[in-house]
């Protein structure tokens, strides 16, 4: 219906413009461009006499491709401008250089700024910090700094980055680098200077230290560690990696996260999702030592934290690694619902790691079994099958009898059925089938699924264990009729029936 709406609009429109003698005006651009139908128009019938742009549609036009991020248009519209020196307010600069970093563009970012310096207050901090931060983080460190030289002498704020939080990213900084000297004067320089680094800036310079096999000096970080370090607020660590991801800024985010898990130091549930599922598109492994982390604190990621890694492991042919993050799921019992247990096994099942998702699902099942839940058994059991997982015969008998007691026959027959589609050879387990459901009462249903059986593949143990059964509950009429049944229908297997049982059900 949408587009139905835009085809008759972008009709209507072109109509107009060839029968009109009206000229075409920059406030019929604008307007067409905040509909969104700007595209509808070919540059043959926009271009009237006596049409041009104006500081209006330049500004529509760029904050439209700003965020459709694209970039050659971008480009050449802002030569345009600066050849016209026609005027864009300061907020569509924001939305270029904005879109410009969002989408890796930190060097054209940056020289759109450069030209525009001068209105950097009105351009806004958000857009001078973010661009600041990408040109730090590619290591353009000559143009970061004169954006930050730019910021001081203009009175741009700077990100409210906690005095502490600059302190540990200053320290890992050098260490990275095994610049562990640097990383010990700069803790002495950033504190003098407000800065209070805390227990993990201290932590980080140590045990670089300690790699680098320097023992005296260990011993000093950690004596000023317990004298003049703070505690780390996980507040003040959770807005900067929050941030760092929503900017794409993921290594930063990925190694300040590390930092704080390597130390097993305090941080909040929703930010360890967000690292576990951004971070595992890059490096599936840090994303797993994260999760990792998460699971030895007791804490549970959610199913869409799950979902993203998982999708992010098959993306990357990473098999084995999605085993090994199910298993350690499946310890903590995180499978617990049924929307979680078929994610897991439509991702084995996805990455190819069959025969894993079969060992998970029965050994979830039999839990779920020796935990009296039947319920919760029958819907374990359905996923699997109809996953295609065929399972084996003691996990079946087990399956069978859980399904019983559960006393909901009628999905325990569709069980059955399905599972005997995809292996006849599990029909066997039938005796004990008929045996649970005989002991449960329902003798009907069990009456339908012998005689449907029995003209399928042939099950003469069963039908004789139903038959004893019958007898034995004095429901020997019903015997009977299943007697003459098979007289009639299958006269081969009225010989496995014993003699003197079939004489004493027709004499009673």
């Amino acid at each position: 219906m949408q587009g139905s709406a835009a085809e008759l609009a972008g009709l209507i429109s072109r109509t107009l413009l060839v029968s009109s003698s009206r000229a075409w005006t920059p406030s019929h651009e604008k307007t067409l461009h905040q509909l969104g139908c700007r595209h509808s128009l070919s540059p043959a019938i926009v271009a009237r006499p006596g049409f041009s742009h104006t500081s209006d549609t330049y500004q529509s036009l760029l904050k439209s491709l700003s965020i459709s991020r694209q970039f050659n248009s971008i480009d050449k519209l802002l030569k345009q401008t600066r050849a016209q020196r026609v005027f864009l307010h300061p907020r569509v600069y924001r939305s270029v250089i904005a879109s410009l970093v969002a989408g890796r563009r930190t060097r054209t970012a940056f020289s759109l700024f450069h030209d525009v310096a001068s209105i950097a207050p009105e351009i806004g901090p958000e857009a001078c910090n973010s661009l600041l931060a990408a040109l730090a983080s590619d290591g353009n460190m000559k143009s970061a700094r004169n954006v930050f030289d730019e910021m001081l002498n203009r009175g741009v704020d700077f990100s409210g980055i906690n005095g502490s939080v600059v302190a540990l990213l200053v320290v890992h900084g050098l260490c990275t680098e095994l610049r562990a000297n640097d990383a010990m004067f700069a803790l002495e320089e950033l504190r003098k200077r407000e800065c209070k680094p805390d227990f993990m800036a201290y932590r980080v310079v140590a045990e670089t230290l300690r790699q680098m096999g320097c023992v005296v000096d260990v011993q000093m970080v950690l004596k000023r560690k317990r004298k003049l370090g703070v505690a780390p607020r996980a507040s003040d660590y959770r807005e900067v990696i929050l941030q760092f991801v929503t900017e794409r800024h993921l290594c930063e985010a990925k190694e300040l996260g590390d930092v704080i898990v390597s130390g097993h130091f305090l941080i909040d549930d929703d930010v360890l999702n967000v690292l576990i599922g951004s971070v595992s598109s890059s490096d599936p492994a840090r994303a797993i030592s994260f999760l990792r982390f998460m699971l030895e604190k007791e804490r549970s990621p959610t199913l869409l934290t799950v979902i993203n890694l998982s999708e992010n492991l098959c993306k990357h042919g990473k098999g084995e690694e999605l085993v090994e993050v199910f298993q350690l799921l499946s310890m903590k019992e995180y499978f617990r619902d049924l929307e979680s247990y078929n994610v897991m096994i439509s991702y084995l099942c996805k990455a190819g790691r069959v025969k894993e998702a079969y060992q998970l699902a029965a050994g979830r099942i039999l839990c779920a079994l020796q935990n009296g839940c039947g319920m919760r058994c029958l819907q374990l059991a359905v996923v699997m099958i109809l996953k295609g997982l065929e399972p084996d015969e003691p996990t079946y008998k087990s399956l069978i009898q859980g399904i019983c007691r559960a006393k909901n026959v009628e999905l325990a027959l569709e069980i059955f059925n399905k599972t005997v589609e995809q292996d006849e050879g599990l029909a066997k387990a039938l005796h004990t089938f008929v045996l649970c459901l005989c002991k449960e009462g329902f003798l009907l249903p069990v009456s339908k699924l012998v005689r449907e059986l029995t003209c399928r593949i042939g099950c003469a143990d069963s039908y004789l264990t139903f038959l004893r059964y019958l007898a034995d509950a004095g429901q020997h009429s019903l015997a009977c009729k299943h007697l003459q049944w098979i007289a009639d229908e299958s006269p081969k297997m009225l010989h496995t029936i014993p003699p003197k049982f079939a004489a004493s059900l027709s004499s009673s």
